[in-house]
Parts: structure tokens; C-alpha cells; sequence
């Protein structure tokens, strides 16, 4: 996984995030994932100086725990990161 890997899953995280407004009508407050995924993401260099995660990582024990991610329209969502092994992917609720 590389910088543009990385830049890809927030883009398409982003992309999600309207189509669920979309579809929904509602904001999400949790985003459930598989674990696997924030490793990856984790491991690339980079990933904790993403806007997404800009003052939600304690510089002394970074876990990541909440993801700010941008509407193409409005103010920002903060969603919770909420880590399910059953789940392949991800999806909001």
C-alpha cells in the first residue's frame, strides 16, 4: 500500500459519505470496519498526518478512533471508528 492507496480510501471514503447522505437523509456517527483495513492504512507513511484524523490521534498512543471526513456539501462529520472482525469491509451507521 502506498501514498496513493492511501489518498484513494479517503477520497472513496468521502464518496461514500454522500451517497449515504444521499440515500439516507442523515448523517453517519459510526464507522464500522474490519481492523485489518486501519493496519494497512496505518503502516503507510503519511497516514497519521491525514486531515481526517487531525487532532483525533493523542500524539502519545495513536489510536485511531475517529475519522473527520468532508461532505462535498456542508461542514465536516466526524464519524466513530468502530472495529467488527466480521465485517469484510466497511459500512456506516
Amino acid at each position: 500500500m502506498d501514498k496513493v492507496t492511501l489518498d484513494r480510501f479517503f477520497t472513496d471514503l468521502n464518496q461514500f459519505l454522500d451517497d449515504y447522505l444521499f440515500w439516507t437523509g442523515e448523517f453517519p456517527s459510526t464507522l464500522i470496519m474490519n481492523p485489518d483495513i486501519i493496519g494497512k492504512l496505518s503502516r503507510v507513511e503519511g497516514f497519521y498526518q491525514r486531515k481526517e484524523l487531525e487532532s483525533l490521534v493523542p500524539a502519545h498512543a495513536p489510536v485511531v478512533r475517529f475519522f473527520r471526513l468532508q461532505p462535498s456539501e456542508g461542514e465536516p462529520v466526524i464519524v466513530q471508528i468502530y472495529e467488527d472482525w466480521e465485517e469484510k469491509f466497511l459500512h456506516f451507521e
